[in-house]
C-alpha cells in the first residue's frame, strides 16, 4: 500500500493522475448533478401543474354551477308569480292564498339534482316562500335551519343593506368541511317590494366536487368569499388561512402553516364574487426525489473508484487525455486544432457544432417521418394503399401511428377566406402556415378523447382523420366530430380570421373503409351548394336525399317569368316568382344536389330566351345576367340573384313602356305641327312635361333617330311631295314646310337627297 501511494504521489506522475482524475471525475458528476436538479424540477413542475390543473377543473366546475344558481334566482326574482306575490299584505296572507300554492310549484320546476334548497324572502311581508310551502321568516328558520346556523345569523343573511344586484356567494352553515354554500340575489321593482332569492348547493355535490379534484391526499382545496372569509374547505389544514396577505389573482405562492411548508394558488372565479385557493405541502415534492436522491449518491461514489482508478491507469502510461482528445478529433474530422488557441474552447465549439449538426439531422429525419406519414394517410384517403385488415396496426405503427381502436371518420374542411390581416403570411402557394395552424387546432380539439390526423389534400382544402377511442360508440362518435368542427371553424375563425366550410363522414371500420368515409366526406362537401358556404355538413344530413324534379313544367315556369316581366300583373313581386317556378319544379329541402342543378340550368336557360325575345340584349351585354346566376355560390345566393335580375327586368320593361309611349307622343306632336319653324328639343320637352336633353335621348334610344333629324325627315318629305304636286315657288315650299328660308329648305333637302329642291321638281316633271 505505502508502495502504491509513493508511486501515485511522485513528482513525475502527480500532477497528470490529478489532471486526468479531474477530468474524468468532472463529466459523469456533472451530468449526475445536471440530471439530478433536473429531475427535482420536472417532478416539483409536474405535482404543481396538477394541482393547478386539479383547481382549475375544480372552480370551473363550480363556476358553472354558481352561474347556473345566479341565473336561476334572477329568473326567480324575475318571473311574474313572485312579483305578484310580493304586492300582498300582510294580512292577506293569514288565509291561504291560491297565489302561495302555485309560486311553491313554480319553484319546484327549479329544483335540480345539485341544487339543495330554493326559497324567496320578503322583507315587508317577513314570509319566506320555499320548495315545502309559505312560512313566516322565524317559523322558516326552526323548521328548516336551526341546526345549522343561529337566528341571528340566518336574520343577517337577509339585511338589504349588504347585498345588490349582483349575485352573493355565502354559507348557510359554519361547519366549513361540510359547507352548504348558497347565491343569493336581491332586487327591487319600481311599485314594488324588495325580494331575496336564495338558491343553495347541495353538500354531497359539493362533497363530490372537492374529492374528484384533490390532487393529492395533503392537499386543500378552499373557497373564500369577496371578504376573504373561509366558506368551504376539502380539508382542515390545522390552522388559519389569511388570505388577505395574498394580493390575490391567479398567482402561485409559497407559506408556511405550523410546521409545514405549501404551495398555494390561487384563482378568482368568472362568475360569482369569490376566490378558490389550493394549499400544496411542499414535503410531497422531496418524498417523490428520495429514490433518486440515494441513486445519485451511489453514482458519485463509484464514479469516484472508477475516476480514481482511470487515472492512475492512464497517469501510468503517461498518456495525457486532452492531448488524445485533440489528436483523434483532428484525424477523425475535418477540425484542426491550431496550438494558439485555448484547449478547451476548441474542445467545446467541435461538440456545439456536433450537436448542432445531430440537431439538423433529426429535423430532417423527423421531417422525413412526417412526409412518409402524409404519404401513406393520403394513400389511405385515395384508397391507394394496399388493404391488409389482419395486419392493420403493423401498417399503421410502421408510420409511428398508435391506434386506439379500428374505428374512423373523416372531416373534410374547405378554406373558404383568409383575413390577411390576422394571417398576413397564409397564401395559396405557400401554405405551411396555414398547415401548422389547422394541424395544431384538429390535433388539439381530438387529443381530449380521441387522436387525429391532418392532411393536405389539395390546394385550401384539408382532411382529418379521427381515430376514435375502442369504447366509442358510434352515435356519440358523429356527436364528437360535429363538436370538433364546429369548434374547429369557430376558433379558426375567430382567432386567425380563416373562414370554413366542414363536412362529416359516416363512422367506418377498417383502414379500407377510410377511403369509404372519405368519399363520404367528399360527396357531403358537394351540398355547400346548398348549404352555403361557412357551414357544417354532415353525411347523415345528405345521404337520404333524393332526385326530386318536374322538368315537363319549363315551359309553364317560362310563361310566369315571361308574364312578370312584361306585364307585371301575374306576381307581386320576383320573390313570388321564384316561389312559384320552384314549386313547380318540385324542388325542396329534401331534394338531391342533381335537383338543385338541373332546376338552375334550365332557369338559366330559360331565362336567357326571354332576354333576347323580350328586347333586354342591351341588358345582358351589359350586367352578364347569365354569368351571375351560373357562378352563384350557393343555392340561396342563386336564388337571390334570379329574384333581384327579375325585378330588375320587370323595371325596365316599364321603363320602356314609358318611353315608348312619351316617344309616341313627340312622334305625333312633330307631325301635326312640322310647319311651325319655332319648334325644337326645349318647346317640345316643355309640351311633354318632360326634360329634353333626356327626351332627346330616349328618342334616340327608342327610334334609332334624333328628335331633330325626324323633324327635318317630316319636313323633307312634306317639301317632296309639294314640290312634286304643286306649282309653288322655293320660298312657298320652305314656309310651308316650317323652314325658316329657302336657303335652308335647299340646304337641308341637298344633304338628305344628294339634289337640290329645283332639281328633285324637275326630275319628277319630266
Amino acid at each position: 500500500m505505502n508502495r502504491f501511494f509513493s508511486k501515485l504521489f511522485s513528482k513525475k506522475i502527480f500532477w497528470k493522475f490529478f489532471i486526468s482524475y479531474i477530468i474524468i471525475f468532472a463529466i459523469p458528476f456533472s451530468a449526475i448533478l445536471i440530471t439530478y436538479i433536473t429531475a427535482q424540477k420536472t417532478i416539483r413542475n409536474e405535482i404543481i401543474n396538477s394541482s393547478s390543473n386539479s383547481l382549475y377543473q375544480f372552480f370551473s366546475v363550480v363556476d358553472s354551477r354558481l352561474a347556473e344558481m345566479a341565473q336561476i334566482n334572477i329568473s326567480l326574482l324575475n318571473s311574474s308569480l313572485a312579483k305578484q306575490h310580493s304586492y300582498h299584505t300582510k294580512e292577506e296572507l293569514d288565509f291561504p292564498l291560491y297565489e302561495s300554492y302555485e309560486l311553491k310549484e313554480f319553484l319546484k320546476s327549479f329544483k335540480q339534482g345539485d341544487i339543495a334548497d330554493i326559497f324567496i324572502y320578503y322583507p315587508q311581508l317577513e314570509q319566506i316562500v320555499g320548495l315545502k310551502g309559505c312560512l313566516d321568516s322565524r317559523t322558516f328558520y326552526k323548521a328548516y335551519y336551526k341546526d345549522m346556523l343561529t337566528y341571528a345569523r340566518f336574520a343577517d343573511i337577509f339585511s338589504t343593506s349588504e347585498h345588490s344586484l349582483k349575485p352573493t356567494l355565502l354559507s348557510l352553515n359554519s361547519d366549513t368541511g361540510n359547507a352548504n354554500l348558497a347565491i343569493l340575489v336581491s332586487q327591487k321593482y319600481p311599485g314594488g317590494e324588495e325580494m331575496i332569492s336564495v338558491v343553495s348547493f347541495s353538500k354531497t355535490s359539493l362533497k363530490k366536487l372537492f374529492q374528484s379534484a384533490d390532487f393529492h391526499s395533503k392537499s386543500t382545496l378552499m373557497i373564500f368569499d369577496n371578504k376573504n372569509k373561509l366558506l368551504a374547505s376539502s380539508q382542515d389544514m390545522g390552522t388559519d388561512f389569511n388570505l388577505s396577505a395574498y394580493e390575490g389573482g391567479n398567482t402561485l405562492y409559497y407559506d408556511t402553516f405550523g410546521q409545514e411548508h405549501y404551495v398555494v394558488q390561487i384563482f378568482s372565479s368568472r362568475g360569482a364574487d369569490c376566490v378558490y385557493v389550493s394549499a400544496t405541502p411542499s414535503s410531497i415534492f422531496w418524498s417523490e426525489l428520495t429514490h433518486i436522491r440515494f441513486i445519485v449518491i451511489l453514482c458519485t461514489l463509484l464514479c469516484m473508484v472508477f475516476s480514481f482508478i482511470t487515472a492512475y491507469y492512464l497517469a501510468k502510461q503517461n498518456y495525457s487525455p486532452v492531448t488524445s482528445i485533440l489528436r483523434t478529433i483532428s484525424n477523425k474530422t475535418a477540425y484542426v486544432y491550431d496550438r494558439k488557441n485555448n484547449e478547451m474552447e476548441f474542445i467545446n465549439n467541435v461538440l456545439t457544432n456536433c450537436m448542432e449538426e445531430i440537431h439538423q439531422l433529426n429535423n430532417r429525419l423527423e421531417t422525413k417521418a412526417d412526409k412518409e406519414r402524409q404519404d401513406f394517410l393520403l394513400h389511405a384517403l385515395q384508397g391507394s394503399y394496399p388493404p391488409n385488415e389482419k395486419f392493420q396496426d403493423d401498417v399503421f405503427l410502421q408510420h409511428h401511428i398508435t391506434l386506439l381502436s379500428d374505428w374512423f371518420g373523416v372531416l373534410l374542411i374547405q378554406i373558404e377566406e383568409i383575413d390577411r390581416l390576422k394571417v398576413p403570411l397564409t397564401r395559396e402557394e405557400n401554405p405551411s402556415l396555414l398547415s401548422f395552424i389547422l394541424t395544431n387546432v384538429t390535433q388539439e380539439l381530438c387529443s381530449a378523447n380521441q387522436q387525429g390526423f391532418l392532411i393536405n389534400i389539395a390546394p385550401m382544402q384539408y382532411a382529418c382523420i379521427v381515430n376514435f377511442n375502442r369504447g366509442c360508440e358510434k352515435e356519440e362518435g358523429l356527436s364528437y366530430m360535429y363538436s370538433v368542427a364546429g369548434q374547429c371553424s369557430v376558433f379558426v375563425q375567430r382567432h386567425f380570421g380563416i373562414y370554413t366550410t366542414i363536412s362529416l363522414s359516416g363512422i367506418h371500420s377498417g383502414l379500407s373503409e377510410i377511403h369509404t368515409a372519405y368519399k363520404e366526406a367528399v360527396h357531403t362537401m358537394r351540398y355547400r351548394f346548398q348549404y352555403g358556404k361557412n357551414s357544417i355538413i354532415t353525411y347523415g344530413l345528405v345521404q337520404n336525399k333524393t332526385f326530386h324534379y318536374n322538368n315537363s313544367t319549363d315551359s309553364k315556369s317560362a310563361q310566369i317569368i315571361m308574364d312578370y316581366i312584361k306585364r307585371g300583373n301575374s306576381c307581386s313581386s320576383g320573390r313570388e316568382v321564384v316561389d312559384k317556378i320552384i314549386a313547380l319544379a318540385n324542388i325542396n329541402d329534401n331534394s338531391a344536389l342533381e335537383s338543385l342543378e338541373f332546376f338552375l340550368y334550365d332557369t338559366v336557360n330559360s331565362l336567357n330566351k326571354i332576354i333576347y325575345e323580350a328586347g333586354f340584349k342591351h341588358l345582358e351585354e351589359k350586367n352578364n345576367f347569365t354569368r351571375q346566376l351560373l357562378k352563384a355560390e350557393s343555392f340561396h345566393n342563386f336564388l337571390e340573384n334570379l329574384v333581384r335580375i327579375l325585378d330588375m327586368l320587370r323595371d325596365c320593361g316599364k321603363t320602356i313602356k314609358e318611353s315608348n309611349t312619351i316617344c309616341d307622343r313627340a312622334k305625333a306632336f312633330i307631325e301635326k305641327n312640322y310647319r311651325d319653324p319655332n319648334i325644337n328639343n326645349t318647346t317640345i320637352g316643355e309640351i311633354l312635361g318632360i326634360s329634353p336633353s333626356y327626351l332627346s335621348q330616349m328618342f334616340r334610344e327608342q327610334k334609332g333617330i334624333t328628335l331633330i333629324d325626324y323633324l327635318y325627315k317630316i319636313r323633307i318629305r312634306k317639301a317632296k311631295e309639294l314640290l312634286s304636286d304643286s306649282p309653288l315657288t322655293i320660298e312657298e315650299v320652305a314656309a310651308k314646310t316650317g323652314f325658316l328660308s329657302s336657303s335652308t329648305l335647299i340646304k337641308v333637302f341637298k344633304k338628305s337627297e344628294g339634289i337640290t329642291p329645283g332639281a328633285y321638281r324637275k326630275l319628277k316633271q319630266s
